[in-house]
């Protein structure tokens, strides 16, 4: 019979209550213990010394783990440690020799290449030495000169200006055409006013008058010159673009007894990659028509050798001669160049073409275009309300009681807080001016609600006494 102790007992009842718990609880777990298990019982005294050993030397001992057994990946580092540090094979002495003169070799190759390299540093420091002090010198031999006084007189350098203005004795250079064309465009300047001031800078320059050749006709002629080069460029550009299409945006506009029709050409840019809109053409018409306008446009865009053909969109107003679906410009520059362009209307014009109708059709057309009548009319209306609050001269000294639009102005500021600087004229003529003038009502509205909420109070003390 077997004598066990109490220490045994105790342990045995331990391992049962913990197969019996993991029984119920996790399979899994039960599994694994019992393949522990029976590991353990397979081994013989010596191996449960070194595993008993094992378990409790690889174990962490600091950090947050500390006391619990080293992960997977920690053993398998140890292992792989243990195996490449006293596992491998026994090497050959005559291998170690053979590899050890190849190293030798290519040691000395190595130390050959250093002294090159050092022998080639050293020559390159003396150069940069050398082109260091060639520096300096050249350093010293400009302050030097720049010290002196300048050599040159006023002869030379009228010479020099000179020039610089002009190529040969009757021609200009490209600077000085490119510097007059430029001050022409320098806000409204006329081609008069901008011969003037050139002449002025030339005279200041060189101390004398310039050639009288140099006149208003000279300098249209460049302006002309310049814009049939920029506009030549352009249209390469287009031919060379990736989306050889342009688009056509035209308008007349009356200037005293002659309408001038201006040409322009949308298209994209592809060097820049942007859209660009530059001017073709602009003509003095006697007259404007559909067949008119279609026969200019198709001129001159042969002549700026561009194909009609490529024309995909028309940017126009709504006026007949142009949108007419028989007889319209559009209609017949399709016709003549079998083209199939269409036409991009403006906004402005289709919304006060759609007011002007509404108007019309509500209140009936107005018997006057311009002042006020006595029509019941919105345009009256909006008339009337500019003529009270801006309709006064400020240089008129009849006016009643001195009355002034800024003061009209101050007052609704001052009891409001609402500021307008000035109402706009409305015009039946102009697109969407009577939007323009119906816009600060609201505000005078609104400026008005509030004063008569001032003046109920004072109104019903009055009415009480």
């Amino acid at each position: 019979m077997i004598n066990f102790t109490e220490r045994t007992l105790i342990s045995l009842i331990k391992i049962i209550q913990i197969f019996i718990q993991d029984f119920k609880n996790d399979s899994k777990l039960l599994q694994s213990r019992l393949s522990f298990f029976d590991t353990i019982i397979q081994m013989d005294y010596n191996e449960l010394l070194l595993a008993s050993s094992l378990m409790e030397t690889m174990r962490y001992k600091k950090g947050p783990n500390e006391g619990k057994l080293l992960s997977k990946y920690l053993q398998h580092k140890a292992i792989n440690f243990i195996e490449n540090s006293f596992c491998q094979a026994s090497h050959n002495i005559e291998e170690c020799i053979a590899a050890t003169k190849e190293y030798n070799k290519t040691i000395e190759s190595l130390k050959y290449k250093l002294s090159i390299i050092k022998a080639e540093n050293k020559s390159l420091h003396g150069r940069i030495g050398k082109f260091l002090q060639i520096r300096k010198q050249h350093i010293s031999y400009i302050r030097s000169n720049a010290r002196k006084s300048p050599t040159i007189n006023k002869k030379e350098l009228k010479s020099v200006i000179k020039q610089q203005l002009m190529k040969t004795k009757r021609q200009y250079t490209t600077e000085t055409i490119e510097m007059a064309t430029k001050v022409c465009q320098i806000g409204s300047m006329s081609f008069r006013s901008a011969v003037e001031c050139t002449k002025a800078v030339v005279e200041w320059l060189i101390d004398e008058e310039p050639d009288q050749r140099f006149s208003r006709k000279t300098l249209i002629g460049w302006h002309k010159d310049v814009a049939a080069i920029y506009t030549i460029n352009q249209c390469n550009i287009i031919e060379k673009g990736q989306f050889f299409a342009y688009g056509i945006m035209a308008d007349e506009s009356k200037r005293g007894n002659s309408k001038i029709f201006i040409i322009c050409f949308s298209y994209w840019n592809s060097n820049t990659n942007c859209p660009c809109v530059t001017m073709l053409e602009m003509k003095d018409l006697s007259h404007c028509n559909g067949s008119t306008i279609a026969s200019v446009v198709i001129e001159t865009c042969i002549n700026c050798k561009l194909d009609p053909k490529k024309c995909i969109t028309w940017t126009t107003d709504n006026t007949a001669y142009m949108s007419g679906y028989k007889g319209g410009a559009i209609k017949l520059f399709n016709n003549r160049t079998q083209s199939e362009s269409f036409r991009i209307s403006c906004g402005m014009h289709s919304a006060h073409i759609m007011m002007t109708h509404f108007e019309n059709t509500a209140f009936g057309k107005l018997n006057v275009d311009v002042g006020f009548s006595t029509q019941k009319h919105p345009f009256n209306l909006l008339y009337l309300i500019w003529h009270l609050h801006n309709g006064y001269d400020e240089s008129k000294k009849e006016n009643p009681m001195n009355m002034k639009a800024s003061y009209i102005s101050d007052m609704y500021k001052k009891l409001t807080g609402l500021q307008y600087t000035k109402f706009q004229k409305p015009l039946r003529q102009r697109w969407l001016y009577e939007l323009h003038a119906a816009r600060p009502k609201n505000i005078l509205r609104n400026g008005n609600y509030y004063m008569i909420s001032l003046r109920i109070p004072y109104l019903k003390f009055r009415l009480n006494v």
